[in-house]
């Protein structure tokens, strides 16, 4: 079965795990319907954010019902082999996979409400709040590499190429 390059890194990394009962946690680049099942396979949970696309569509409220129930909704959907697909409502949708948690036990955050102007509390699932817990780190790096620019600076280099051409050697200048 072909995974694919990006589910290949955690297929690697799953590799080294030998003992059974470890999550991995990863971002809706790594994650796919058939890496979750592999790792399943494996005894190793994951959970992470996902691409509907990648898992055939599943029959998730839409965006605009889940909007209408308000900050804090949430819904899900499990697959016969037990992939749990958990849709929640924050200031914009979050579709999380994982093959061992869903919706589960809620817990409660707080999140500024521009509204009332002060923090509230709505209902998080047990998925999302297992994946914040875990992708911290990574996700304020990606964050904080977004808000800056880098500065790459190129220059453009004029090389000269000699060519034979039917009438003799010519000079010709490219760039690059």
């Amino acid at each position: 079965m072909h995974f694919g390059a990006s589910a290949a890194v955690v297929m690697q990394l799953s590799e080294r795990i030998t003992e059974p009962n470890h999550a991995l946690f990863f971002d809706n680049y790594f994650s796919s319907y058939h890496i979750f099942q592999y790792l399943a396979s494996k005894s190793i949970f994951a959970v992470g954010t996902i691409r509907t696309n990648r898992f055939g569509c599943p029959k998730l409220p839409s965006d605009k019902n889940l909007k209408k129930k308000g900050r804090g909704a949430s819904a899900e959907c499990i697959s016969k082999d037990a992939i749990v697909i958990t849709k929640w409502y924050d200031n914009k949708p979050v579709i999380m996979g994982s093959n061992f948690v869903g919706i589960g036990e809620k817990d409660f955050c707080k999140r500024w409400d521009k509204k009332e102007n002060k923090y509230i509390q709505i209902p998080r699932p047990e998925s999302v709040r297992r994946y914040n817990s875990s992708m911290g780190g990574v996700d304020k790096h990606d964050f904080l590499l977004s808000i800056y620019r880098s500065y790459v600076r190129s220059r453009k280099w004029t090389i000269t190429h000699y060519t034979c051409g039917r009438s003799g050697i010519s000079k010709c200048l490219a760039r690059i």
